[in-house]
């Protein structure tokens, strides 16, 4: 369902969508909105096509039905994030800039006709292809940036304005730290540990039903990791730990 051709211009190029950036720059709120502590910072907010199509889906798998199709350069709006896959509001259509294309909202309205939600695959990894949509916001950055010619990460989708300020600020040496990082993760709850050489977290959400294993520390391309049997967290401190989420 992806062409694969023209690869040179496959993946966000500043000086290609710069244009489109621009045009939709009004989408970008004027300050930073908190998010939920089940949501990621890129939840309820605009992202914008930077593939040439993607498709609208009836679900979140290369098997759902095919809705639509979008282009780059279009908005859409995004209503959560899972994995690869990005919940979007075929209703919510953007208000389009002074001197708009009425052709284009004409379309909008038309795909708004389809339903009320649907799915579209932001990051392309699993099909060999780059990073298919951004969020309005962190696109801006990058165009306040654009002499530091540096891309944004993949995981870069959950950051913060400001995280993606701190990175782009000091030319990709920063990334968030583990604290922040903690604090986007719905699976808070350490349920087990792990010491040794690198020290591991088994972690569950409020319901018990997400789970994962998590490092301590940041893992790069490369590094050895163990694979272990993990420690249980003492009762008493399990209690410690569900009780401070009550």
């Amino acid at each position: 369902d992806f062409d694969t051709g023209d690869r040179p211009n496959e993946e966000f190029n500043l000086e290609l969508d710069e244009d489109h950036v621009r045009r939709w720059q009004h989408l970008v709120p004027l300050s930073e909105p908190r998010p939920k502590q089940s949501s990621t910072c890129s939840d309820m907010s605009w992202w914008l096509v930077v593939y040439k199509w993607v498709a609208v889906r009836s679900a979140p798998s290369l098997e759902g039905n095919i809705l639509a199709g979008l282009i780059r350069g279009e908005p859409v709006f995004c209503v959560a994030v899972e994995g690869p896959w990005m919940q979007i509001s075929l209703s919510k259509i953007p208000p389009e800039p002074a001197g708009g294309d009425a052709k284009k909202t004409a379309r909008r309205r038309r795909l708004s006709s389809v339903g009320e939600l649907a799915w579209l695959m932001w990051d392309g990894q699993q099909k060999g292809l780059p990073v298919l949509l951004q969020p309005m916001s962190h696109l801006d950055r990058l165009l306040a940036y654009r002499h530091c010619d540096l891309k944004l990460p993949r995981e870069a989708v959950a950051w913060t304005v400001s995280e993606v300020d701190v990175f782009l600020g000091s030319l990709g040496f920063i990334k968030p730290g583990r604290e922040s990082a903690m604090m986007r993760s719905t699976k808070r709850l350490v349920r087990a540990v792990r010491g040794g050489y690198q020290p591991l977290e088994f972690r569950v959400d409020s319901t018990g039903k997400e789970k994962g294993v998590f490092s301590t520390k940041t893992v790069s391309k490369g590094d050895l990791v163990e694979v272990c049997p993990l420690h249980e967290v003492e009762a008493h401190l399990r209690a410690i730990s569900e009780r401070s989420e009550e």
